[in-house]
């Protein structure tokens, strides 16, 4: 990395070339701190030596002194930390970093040394390996990413960091799934998910020598509210299929989640007669029970109420104010909504009762439930039974990331079972033989879908 590369970085952003900016092109070996006037004596060729400016606050044939000493020591350049012991980078300095042709660095305050010597090393680092290395290096930040559960946005953001470029996934349409937008292309992107590309049907092939192949990236134009941009575009491979072993719950259903809010007036609760209270916490309680209830009349229907909020929460005050969410889940969007409006129904009714107020703010909402390939299905019922064990098929009602990609390749999940059926929770457990158990299975039918 040259100096010119470095002082270009977005994050050292604010350090500026004082003197022999015609120089910057000088390639940075490493990194050294100089606070003592000895140091000279151990910096070493091609190293940017940073101060604070302490050894030659007001000397001036000093910092003439110091110049000259670390060009002839093959130093690349100089960073003077300014606006703090220095409120400027002396002009002494200045001068004879002209003379000698050795750049010189106003560096702010509030740059650490640490974190400028961090980003050199590790700048350098990279530079000196090889593409495949730099590959392997990528790859297994993602894989750390991936199997930590970050999510797909976070391996965006470091394919982004990494080439400086805006990363997107989107569905067949061109619907955004995920994206990570860098530079010019933030405020392209400033509506998220929302934002749908409008393709241009003139699309290339840029592929190495000019000739297309099957490795060759296409580029197409689309339009984004109207104005067009070229993109690099990579369909995904015709996967035979996916194929995801949870080893807890998952989602391939209806969910919605909202939050009431029942509203009164607080009150002193050893002043007011239970006939005259308008007490939120019951309504909201007697709501619940709605719930629960309407729930309970589907099969398949799970209804939770995870957060309760009461206000103004104290031992002997009526409540004034209460907010709960409620997360509705069924394999129907039908089944769920038709929960939904009917507790609103009788919660209205409740709150009027009661002489409260109430009301809902949807904020969350599920598409529907996801099917997976009836073919990959049978294929694992033949193999699990072949392996001497009933298998079932089920719906799972939580989430799971391969009710991304049933909308783009045949896909199919392998449940491996936890003790008691807990899941989410520190008790949370599934045994190794079962584990092993998943793996075999999967290993089998991708052998097989291979064929």
């Amino acid at each position: 990395m040259t100096i010119k590369e470095f002082i270009s970085l977005p994050e050292m952003e604010n350090i500026s070339c004082v003197a022999a900016d015609n120089f910057l092109d000088e390639e940075i070996s490493g990194c050294g701190v100089m606070e003592f006037e000895e140091s000279i004596r151990w910096v070493k060729r091609g190293e940017l030596v940073l101060t604070s400016g302490n050894i030659f606050e007001t000397d001036i044939l000093l910092q003439r002194q110091i110049v000259a000493e670390l060009k002839e020591c093959g130093c690349c350049g100089l960073g003077i930390k300014i606006r703090g012991v220095l409120k400027s980078v002396p002009e002494a300095m200045i001068e004879e970093a002209e003379k000698q042709q050795l750049p010189l660095l106003a560096i702010p305050f509030y740059y650490s040394f640490a974190q400028i010597s961090k980003i050199i090393y590790q700048r350098s680092f990279q530079n000196s390996l090889t593409a495949a290395e730099r590959g392997e290096l990528l790859l297994n930040k993602l894989g750390k990413i991936f199997f930590s559960h970050q999510g797909l946005e976070a391996m965006l953001r470091l394919l982004s960091e990494e080439t400086g470029y805006t990363f997107l996934v989107t569905d067949i349409q061109y619907g955004i799934i995920a994206l990570y937008a860098s530079g010019e292309y933030e405020n392209v992107f400033r509506r998220g998910k929302d934002t749908r590309l409008e393709p241009v049907w003139n699309s290339s092939f840029f592929a190495e020598g000019g000739k297309k192949s099957e490795t060759a990236f296409r580029y197409s134009n689309f339009r984004i509210d109207g104005i067009p941009y070229r993109f690099f575009v990579q369909a995904l491979p015709d996967y035979r299929g996916c194929l995801c072993i949870p080893v807890e719950q998952g989602e391939l259903d209806a969910w919605m989640r909202q939050a009431a809010d029942k509203s009164s007036q607080s009150s002193h609760g050893g002043t007011v007669h239970m006939e005259d209270r308008h007490d939120a916490l019951m309504a909201a309680a007697e709501v619940m029970l709605e719930l629960e209830k309407a729930a309970k009349a589907k099969k398949t229907a799970v209804v939770t109420v995870g957060c309760v909020d009461v206000k103004p929460g104290s031992i002997n005050t009526v409540p004034g104010n209460v907010e709960f969410t409620v997360d509705v889940r069924d394999i129907s969007p039908e089944v769920r909504d038709g929960i939904l409006k009917k507790t609103y129904q009788t919660g209205q009714e409740i709150c009027e009762r009661r002489g409260v107020a109430m009301e809902f703010f949807p904020f969350s909402a599920g598409k529907g439930w996801v099917s997976c390939s009836e073919r990959i299905q049978e294929l694992l019922k033949e193999i699990i039974e072949e392996q001497g064990m009933r298998s079932c098929f089920l719906a799972s009602m939580a989430g799971h990331d391969s009710s991304r990609f049933a909308g783009l390749c045949p896909t199919g999940m392998i449940f491996v079972r936890s003790k008691d059926g807990k899941s989410f929770c520190k008790e949370e457990w599934s045994s190794r033989e079962d584990c092993a158990l998943g793996a075999e299975i999967l290993c089998q039918a991708l052998i097989r879908l291979a064929r």
